[in-house]
C-alpha cells in the first residue's frame, strides 16, 4: 500500500492518514511510512527484507528437540549447561526446547514432566481420599476427647 501511495505521488502524510483511515490502530506507524518512502525516494524497488545479520534461528529443530530429549531419559541428571553445550544452542532456545516442546522442568537435580500421566493422577487422588480419611479420624478422637 505504501508503495502504491509512493507511486500515486502522494505525500507521506496522506498515505499515512489514508492507512489509519482504513486500518485504524492496526496501520503502521507514521514513523514507518516516512522511512519506507524515503526507502522509495532513493531507488528502492524490491519490497522483500533485506538480509540480517547475525546467527540463523536453527537451534529449533526436531533433531535438536529429539537429542535433548534423548539426553534427559538416558540421564536425569544432565544439565541445562550441558546439553546447551553439547548442542551448541543458546540458552533461551534452550529453554523453550526443554519448557515449551517437552514440557519438562528441573526439580533438584532430575527434569521432571510437567504433565502428569494418567496413572500418576490417580495415585495423587488416592494419596489425597487417605489423608482426609485419616484426617477425619483425627477430628472425630479430638472430639471424643473434648467431650470426656
Amino acid at each position: 500500500m505504501i508503495f502504491y501511495h509512493f507511486r500515486c505521488h502522494l505525500s507521506q502524510q496522506e498515505s499515512y492518514d489514508r492507512l489509519r483511515l482504513v486500518f485504524y490502530d492496526k496501520a503502521p506507524s507514521r514513523a514507518i511510512v516516512y522511512n519506507w518512502f524515503n526507502e522509495f525516494k532513493r531507488g528502492r524497488t524490491n519490497l522483500t527484507d533485506d538480509v540480517r545479520e547475525g546467527r540463523p534461528y536453527t537451534a529449533m529443530t526436531e533433531n535438536n528437540i529429539s537429542v535433548v530429549r534423548r539426553m534427559i531419559v538416558t540421564d536425569k541428571r544432565v544439565t541445562n549447561q550441558q546439553i546447551r553445550a553439547s548442542l551448541g544452542i543458546g540458552m533461551s532456545q534452550g529453554y523453550k526446547i526443554l519448557h515449551e516442546h517437552l514440557a519438562v522442568r528441573k526439580l533438584y537435580t532430575r527434569w521432571i514432566p510437567h504433565n502428569l500421566t494418567e496413572a500418576q493422577k490417580l495415585r495423587s487422588v488416592d494419596r489425597n481420599a487417605s489423608c482426609i480419611t485419616f484426617i477425619r479420624s483425627l477430628t472425630e478422637v479430638t472430639q471424643i476427647l473434648c467431650l470426656t
